[in-house]
């Protein structure tokens, strides 16, 4: 329920070690925190984002490649939090779970269409799945770390029933939920709207007292040469 709402910017960093030729060259678009961010840390997360919205690589515009990049950033900066907080691990069947609901979605659960779907969007199974992995990874963090703190009244689920909810019935020609069926729902999704608004003032923070730099601001040679092929 609504969990693309308040996780859009957990895009998760993928496996680094992109590889679309012979030879990689590898290369720091960024350091946050002495961390190295690296090109290919970069073009995973544009491939598995692209794979996941049911998108090409390349429909991307330079607009939402830069909100990756940043979101990239924003992420680097969570898992520095991560660490020191004691997460237990993602159990492997939960990932797995989370894979094949992903695959039931965008290739119906066909092995030619999902085959087909990983090439287009330049990535592999193994690959998305430790995708996968790290964003449930950020979404249990984020959600520790802020549930506790979050009230939902009954006054704020009676004004999202008739301002938001049921409006949104009435444009699609439904009939109307009584407000007891959906209350559960409306408060989900209330707290899921509070915890978006905490986590970007939290974020934020983090941002401003980050030591955030990119290659210009990097002293010495910042390209870091890989080869190989997948």
């Amino acid at each position: 329920m609504r969990r693309a709402y308040i996780f859009a910017m957990l895009v998760v960093l993928a496996a680094p070690g992109v590889a679309r030729g012979g030879e990689i060259i590898d290369r720091i678009i960024a350091v946050v925190n002495n961390t190295p961010v690296m090109l290919s840390d970069w073009d995973e997360i544009w491939r598995c984002e692209a794979l996941l919205a049911g998108r090409a690589p390349e429909s991307y515009s330079a607009a939402e490649q830069q909100d990756m990049f940043n979101r990239l950033v924003d992420q680097e900066l969570l898992r520095e939090q991560m660490r020191t907080y004691g997460m237990l691990e993602i159990a492997e069947a939960e990932v797995g779970k989370r894979l094949q609901e992903v695959r039931a979605q965008l290739a119906d659960d066909s092995d030619t269409k999902w085959r087909a779907t990983l090439q287009t969007a330049g990535v592999t199974e193994g690959e998305l799945r430790y995708h996968l992995q790290r964003q449930m990874e950020l979404e249990r963090f984020v959600d520790s770390r802020f549930r506790a703190g979050i009230r939902v009244d009954d006054r704020a689920v009676t004004r999202y029933y008739y301002n938001e909810f049921l409006p949104e019935l009435h444009k699609v020609g439904s009939k109307d939920v009584a407000l007891d069926e959906v209350a559960g729902k409306i408060r989900e999704i209330l707290a899921q709207q509070q915890m978006e608004e905490q986590l970007t003032a939290w974020v934020q923070l983090l941002r401003e007292q980050a030591d955030i730099r990119t290659p210009q601001e990097i002293s010495g040679d910042s390209k870091v040469e890989v080869t190989g092929s997948k």
